[in-house]
């Protein structure tokens, strides 16, 4: 039985690998992840990022994804969007565990709130053979809320640096990339600084009370319904993850990008203008 389930996570790691290897329109996509709660990993982002580490049991994830978003595809949780599943999965509010009784579905044993704590998010990749030699920047489109960014064992930005959920990010990752060796992706992902307690946090009775909103997830920026609204459910995990793309993009020593042009004319005249020109 142990040799069947290690032949599984080494076909599903192959796959895996193999689909993050493709360039499309000059970028290479990282979809395929492996996703695992803190709680069950006691190993560091500098042990996580490096190729010998194996991962156990860890829970495979699609980017894009919301932290449920992956479990409910792996059916730990039932599909929020169908009968009453949606009070058959833990909040990550304490209170509303507590009101609503949601915490005994926890799928972690001993932790009744598995969205309180950060969730790694890992993957491999190799740099393709018509890229090597050139930078290797690594990308995110959003990710909520916050981050430590891991690559081939050494940190790449922090909880601090990485936050918030409508920021893009870039890195430049190439002094720790190998051109002829796979990489990996080790990302921490943080709950988001005020989760909400929505009140009641509920709807039962059609055009009745209003779910409420988690008014302290304001402080955030991050979606603001995710803690209730009166036409949106609660968000359970308030959408933690790697929401939008992650991918690699590759470049010369230089490159030009992002211009701003701004034109000014000295009206009434209009036969003259004068342009200025701001790039990145």
């Amino acid at each position: 039985m142990r040799i069947k389930f290690l032949l599984v996570c080494l076909c599903c790691f192959t796959m895996a690998h193999a689909a993050n290897n493709s360039l499309k329109n000059g970028r290479q996509l990282l979809t395929q992840w492996q996703m695992q709660s803190t709680t069950r990993v006691p190993q560091a982002g500098n042990v996580l990022s490096l190729r010998t580490y194996k991962p156990q049991r860890w829970h495979n994830a699609t980017i894009p994804t919301s932290v449920l978003g992956a479990l409910v595809k792996e059916n730990v949780y039932p599909d929020p969007h169908f009968d009453l599943n949606d009070l058959r999965i833990p909040d990550a509010s304490d209170d509303l565990n507590r009101r609503l009784g949601l915490s005994k579905y926890s799928h972690i044993k001993g932790v009744p709130n598995p969205f309180k704590h950060p969730y790694w998010f890992r993957t491999q990749f190799s740099i393709p053979a018509g890229e090597r030699g050139r930078r290797v920047w690594l990308n995110f489109d959003g990710i909520n809320y916050r981050a430590d960014l891991w690559v081939n064992g050494k940190q790449v930005a922090n909880k601090t640096q990485m936050a918030g959920m409508f920021l893009r990010f870039k890195y430049d990752i190439t002094a720790l990339v190998s051109a002829d060796k796979p990489n990996v992706v080790a990302v921490k992902i943080y709950q988001v600084d005020n989760v909400g307690t929505p009140r009641p946090g509920y709807l039962f009775t059609p055009f009745g009370q209003g779910r409420g909103q988690g008014e302290e997830i304001f402080r955030d920026v991050t979606l603001k319904f995710m803690a209730g609204w009166d036409c949106s459910p609660v968000v359970r995990d308030r959408n933690m993850g790697l929401y939008q793309d992650v991918y690699l993009t590759y470049t010369d020593n230089v490159k030009i990008e992002n211009p701003y042009i701004v034109t000014n004319l000295n009206l009434p005249d209009t036969t003259k203008a004068s342009i200025s020109v701001q790039t990145e």
